[in-house]
């Protein structure tokens, strides 16, 4: 299911073009709904082990749902706190090794 989360967000970036910028609400909206999927990404990751129920009973769908937002957020609202969150130094360099 994640997989078909991660397909979908070109195709609506695709269908919104490469000039639409978020108006003001878009942005607040944009910026609530990172926070809401970073919050529950940590508590996932820190709270939920593979032994977990919630995962097994739509958890997963979830996490991946809260990660594609994240994703949405960085590409469409740099300037979110999420996204400058995301991007300090540390992180970054974790990503870049892990990938």
């Amino acid at each position: 299911m994640g997989a078909c989360l991660g397909a979908l967000q070109p195709v609506v970036a695709g269908r919104l073009g490469r000039s639409w910028r978020p108006g003001r609400h878009a942005r607040l909206a944009l910026g609530a709904a990172g926070a809401v999927a970073f919050g529950f990404v940590v508590w996932a990751v820190h709270s939920l082990t593979d032994q977990s129920a919630l995962l097994y009973q739509g958890g997963f769908f979830l996490v991946a749902a809260a990660t594609s937002v994240l994703v949405a957020v960085s590409v469409f609202h740099p300037g979110a706190l999420v996204t400058r969150a995301l991007s300090w130094g540390p992180l970054t360099y974790v990503g870049r090794i892990s990938y």
